[in-house]
């Protein structure tokens, strides 16, 4: 009977994490976290922080490395933002995750020194942003 008891256990705990790590951040279709977005009543700007996005990786990785950054999203409802960057290079997005709070911060001109953010890098994005941001994203 102990057994069967730790083996439920086991099996809840391992459901429940891997409930909690698969429902939380962003997608990984660009199109289904803008959608997510604009249904959140965010305002989604995907050109122009394509441009500085592009920009910053040009000049902090090289410009051979700008061409390979994807779909860029930069959502804000006036309080809360999130920017998301999409790209097929793995060891792109593992670099810009180094740099995403001070790329957030070049993006959203006015984003103060105290916000709280939180960051992510799953599969072929990475993501930075205020909590209800992201939330909003997913």
């Amino acid at each position: 009977m102990k057994k069967f008891f730790k083996s439920l256990v086991a099996v809840m705990l391992v459901a429940i994490t891997a409930i909690a790590f698969t429902s939380c951040g962003v997608p990984a279709d660009p199109a289904k976290a803008e959608e997510n977005l604009k249904a959140n009543e965010y305002v989604v700007d995907k050109v122009a922080a394509k441009v500085v996005v592009s920009a910053y990786v040009g000049a902090s990785y090289g410009l051979g490395s700008a061409g390979k950054v994807g779909d860029v999203i930069f959502a804000t409802n006036g309080d809360d933002a999130v920017l998301v960057v999409y790209s097929d290079d793995a060891d792109l997005l593992k670099s810009l995750n180094e740099d995403l709070v001070e790329l957030f911060k070049e993006v959203k001109k006015d984003a103060e020194e105290d916000v709280d953010l939180v960051k992510g890098k799953s599969g072929k994005c990475v993501w930075v942003g205020t909590k209800a941001g992201v939330k909003a994203a997913g």
